[in-house]
Parts: C-alpha cells; structure tokens; sequence
C-alpha cells in the first residue's frame, strides 16, 4: 500500500468533449500515485460519462479512484469547482480546467517540493498555452519565482489556475470558491493571499492551456458579470483590511482602477434590467466631462433607489469608481 500522500484533482466541465478526454487522460498518464480524480459535471448535454468511460478503458490505470458529480444547474466556473472542493479527502488539491492537460511528472514533482517543505502551502508550474495551429507560446511570467501571492497577484498572475497544488490545510483555510463566472480564480488567490501564505514554484513548464475553444465556464457569463469579479477581489481585500496597503502601491493601484473601469464600462453598456439601467446611467455619466456634477448625479440616482440593499451595492461601485475616474485623468 502506498505511502505517499493522496492527491485529489477535481475538474470541473461544460461540454467540449474532445479536450475534457485530453485533460482527464493527462491526469491518468500522472507518474505520481495516489490521485483522486472528482468530475463536476456542469450541466453539460454532451455525455461526459462516456468520456469518462473512455479514458478509462485506454488507461487501465490503478490507484485512481474517480467520482463523477453532475449538477443539473450551470454553476459557472466558481460554483463547479466549490462543489468538487466539498468532495475531496487528499493531503493536496490540485483544479484542472476541462481545456488544459498536464505533462507527466506534474504532479510528482509538486508533491516532492511540498513534502520537502512543510511551509509551503501552495505551489504552481511553468505554464505555455497551444493556438489552434498546434504553436505554442510559453508564459514567461509562470518561470517566475515568488514567495507569496500578494502583491504579484494584483499587477499580474504569474501562474493558471491548473498549474497550482495547494496543501489542504491551506484549501481549508481559503474556504469556499465564490460562484463568480468571471474573476473566481484571481479573488480566490487573492483571498489566499490575506492569510499570508507561503508559495514555491516548480521551474518547469507542466501545464499546457489550450486558446482555442470557445466555450470556457466563464464566457457563458453574460457582459453584466464582468464587474463582480473585480468587486469581489476589492471586498475581499477590504474585508482583511488590506485595501489601503495593497493600493498604496501606484502600480498596483492603476492596474486595479483599470480593471475596474474597463470592466464597468463594458459590463455595464449591456443593461437589460431595471438595476442594470442605472449602471448604464452612471456609465454615460461617467465618460462625460462634468466630473463634479458628474459626480452628484450618480450619488442622487443612488439615494433615489429604494431596495437599500441595490442602494449598498451600487455605493460600492460609486465609491471606486469615483476613485479611478480621477486618478485615471
């Protein structure tokens, strides 16, 4: 009976067939044992289990053992993996896309760093990502090396999500993926990174993501959800009270402030509701040159809302908006 510590790999997927085979074969091929591999169904219409079944007949692999969980509602990307999380019993966690594949060894070297280091709570890999003409592109970011993930998180994400290992005592810690359909990984890893943990990589390129498909979790999310996630990364950072730290820092803070723009100027020029109108209005306010006036209205049009609850919300929203409006010009 094997020693070595038990891996769970929970991969969530939306349809795509052909490239889910691809990322649970390459789970199969792993050199490393044992892995738990758990299959969030997202309300897919392909047959998944037949995939599943395939895979399996090809490998003919042991010590795998493999759960099959499918929702008949579409969690999004967020929601997907959180319902894999409460299924895992590994010492590490491991959360491949349905549209990237691992080399061989990525799990056994992952394992060997952390087992060699107990401090470590999470650890990622050299990622390169294939175009549909089968060219590959490696991300020099990801052979970076860092010892923590705030603040490299904000001003760029060296490493994918697939790419990552985290300890389970660590996952715990973390807590649950927010269902988000955009942004879920970085507010994830940001939250990580309030708690302070310490991170190592793997100098070697073992993840391979895929730039072809269409049909990501996370492009399901209609334009108006844009701007949650990057909401959900500030609350976060508000709510360990570190904010202000983390955006005293100008390259942080214009690398945060445009994402908040970009993400309110897109999302929110799609309204199709009576909240998502008075995005809309505060948008066309917004890209007008009255700055003050500007900025009077808005707040009148919040304090005209009566659900206080869509009133607190939107306040958030006003309150950095506000600020990288000014600080952008």
């Amino acid at each position: 009976m094997s020693q070595e510590p038990l891996v769970s790999v929970v991969i969530p997927v939306k349809n795509r067939r052909a490239l889910f085979e691809d990322a649970l074969s390459s789970v199969f091929s792993q050199t490393y044992r044992p892995i738990e591999v758990i299959v969030v169904d997202d309300a897919s219409t392909d047959d998944i289990l037949e995939s599943i079944n395939t895979v399996r007949k090809q490998s003919e692999s042991e010590a795998i053992e493999l759960k099959y969980i499918r929702s008949d509602k579409n969690l999004g990307p967020g929601g997907a993996r959180e319902l894999g999380r409460q299924h895992i019993t590994g010492a590490y966690v491991s959360y491949l896309d349905s549209d990237t594949r691992w080399k061989q060894k990525k799990l056994a070297a992952q394992v060997e760093l952390m087992e060699a280091n107990k401090s470590i709570g999470m650890c990622y890999t050299g990622c390169m990502d294939e175009d549909i003409y089968g060219n590959f592109s490696i991300r020099n970011e990801s052979l970076e090396a860092h010892k923590k993930i705030l603040p490299i998180v904000l001003i760029k994400r060296p490493w994918g999500t697939s790419s990552c290992m985290w300890r389970r005592q660590v996952s715990d810690q973390i807590g649950s993926w927010r269902k988000l359909w955009i942004s879920e990984d970085a507010e994830y890893e940001v939250r990580a990174g309030c708690y302070d943990i310490n991170i190592a990589s793997v100098h070697e390129i073992l993840t391979i993501g895929n730039t072809v498909d269409s049909s990501r979790l996370s492009r399901s999310a209609g334009p108006e959800n844009r701007l949650d996630g990057v909401l959900a990364i500030i609350e976060t950072l508000d709510d360990f009270n570190k904010l202000d730290e983390m955006l005293s820092h100008n390259k942080i803070k214009r690398r945060v402030y445009n994402r908040i723009y970009k993400a309110y100027s897109d999302g929110m020029m799609y309204s199709v509701d009576k909240e998502n109108k008075i995005y809309d209005n505060l948008f066309k306010l917004s890209i007008s040159n009255h700055d003050i006036v500007w900025a009077m209205k808005c707040q009148k049009l919040i304090n005209s809302i009566i659900d206080r609850r869509v009133a607190r919300k939107l306040n958030v929203i006003f309150r950095h908006i506000l600020g990288c409006w000014f600080y952008l010009k």
